[in-house]
């Protein structure tokens, strides 16, 4: 006996919807089916909704997209007019720490040896603003210079790959060009002059 198979879990978003609405076209009318449960208009009525929440999902990850442009050309803006104000201060204190912390700023601690590096702790993993991007991020490590950062699509075969300019200064950074839908599983590491640390604990998410 043949059995219903609708695989709904495997469809993005949009061939879903269409999936309902040739369902619905093929059943009105149907002398087989008199009597669909739910109804086609349920059908109907479901299958819209999605598609009009789905439409209002992909203005809004691009107007975020958009802002977060902005929000970056802004802060980028403040970091260099606070590096300036920063050579300014360092110029007029000469160098007195006393006088350099009167201003609320910070004066650099004398350089340590820094051994093996641990590994970056709370590593996450989110959505991004745009299909097939993915938001990572961990905690600073001491002594890092920079952090690389893998990727693996099956963590129990334990095959990592490099991310596509998976090399940041940043304890963050944004995957783009994933496959939306695919479980991902990642892992950044700390770099410092001893060379690469640990690896983090890897953490999954579904790319979106």
């Amino acid at each position: 006996m043949a059995r219903v198979t609708l695989n709904l879990s495997d469809l993005p978003i949009p061939e879903k919807v269409q999936k309902a609405r040739r369902v619905v076209k093929a059943m009105t009318g149907n002398p087989k089916f008199p009597k669909p449960d739910p109804t086609l208009e349920k059908v109907t009525t479901d299958a819209n909704a999605l598609a009009a929440a789905y439409n209002d999902a992909l203005a809004a990850r691009e107007t975020a997209a958009r802002l977060t442009g902005v929000q970056n050309d802004k802060d980028a803006a403040l970091d260099a007019t606070l590096t300036a104000l920063g050579g300014h201060i360092q110029a007029v204190s000469g160098g007195d720490a006393a006088v350099i912390e009167s201003v609320g700023v910070d004066t650099k601690a004398p350089n340590r040896p820094v051994g093996d590096l641990p590994a970056p702790s709370n590593m996450t993993a989110t959505a991004g603003d745009r299909d097939g991007e993915m938001d990572l991020s961990w905690d600073r490590v001491r002594g890092a210079n920079s952090y690389v950062v893998e990727m693996c699509e099956d963590v129990e075969k334990g095959v990592w790959v490099p991310v596509p300019d998976g090399l940041t200064t940043k304890s963050r950074l944004t995957v783009t060009g994933l496959k939306s839908g695919a479980r991902l599983w990642f892992r950044a590491a700390a770099v410092g002059a001893a060379g690469r640390g640990a690896w983090s604990n890897p953490v999954a998410k579904v790319a979106p």
